[in-house]
């Protein structure tokens, strides 16, 4: 008797689980999951005291980057300054300008 509510419910439940259900579950938690990790790498450029554009979730500052390389730099230059980070395809990079600024980055402790 027992034996055959559990095959009982162990069917209901596969009734309720589809592929599809399943399949969107699956995509539902990855795509969290990586803009969780998209906000996280973010914030670590704003601890380090690296100001910058926000932009979108998960594509960031690509598209504006991508499309007017000049402008994006320019633009972000005046408003954040000779060091600023952005997002660029999934990555934080951080753009530096002027020789004396980029003496100092590229510098090696002794």
């Amino acid at each position: 008797e027992e034996g055959k509510r559990n095959k009982e419910r162990n069917e209901g439940i596969m009734e309720w689980i589809t592929p599809q259900s399943f399949f969107s579950s699956i995509t539902a938690v990855g795509v969290a999951s990586y803009l969780l990790y998209d906000f996280w790498k973010r914030r670590e450029a704003k601890a380090a005291g690296i100001p910058g554009p926000v932009g979108w979730p998960v594509l960031g500052s690509t598209i504006s980057f991508v499309t007017d390389l000049s402008g994006f730099s320019t633009k972000n230059h005046n408003k954040y300054g000779p060091m600023f980070a952005a997002s660029i395809a999934g990555t934080t990079t951080v753009f530096v300008s002027g020789p004396d600024l980029m003496k100092q980055v590229l510098r090696t402790s002794d």
